[in-house]
């Protein structure tokens, strides 16, 4: 596996937020070893993963920003860094009653 979170202009590891909990440990060891970090809260610059379920658990206005985790899963399936713009919360529910990309 190469390091695909790993950002391109400066080589820093791409940071992380991961809810829920149970998703976090899933998806920490998948993040570290591509080369990315995983963070507790949500700090500047993050990106912000949530899972489809908990999309529906939680109110719309908290979820702005975040990306369905299944894109870290399909990065690595494919072994390149897909478009965020296609897992994004908000684009999706506005855009898009399909399910999401899968590989």
């Amino acid at each position: 596996m190469s390091y695909l979170f790993v950002d391109p202009i400066d080589a820093t590891p791409m940071v992380f937020s991961v809810q829920p909990k149970d998703e976090k440990k899933r998806l920490a060891s998948i993040i570290t070893t591509a080369g990315g970090s995983v963070a507790s809260g949500f700090p500047p610059g993050c990106i912000k993963l949530i899972t489809r379920e908990e999309t529906q658990k939680n109110s719309f206005k908290s979820q702005e920003g975040h990306v369905f985790s299944c894109w870290v899963d399909n990065c690595i399936k494919r072994n390149v860094l897909l478009d965020m713009n296609d897992y994004n919360v908000k684009v999706c529910k506005e855009t898009c009653k399909k399910t999401l990309p899968v590989t």
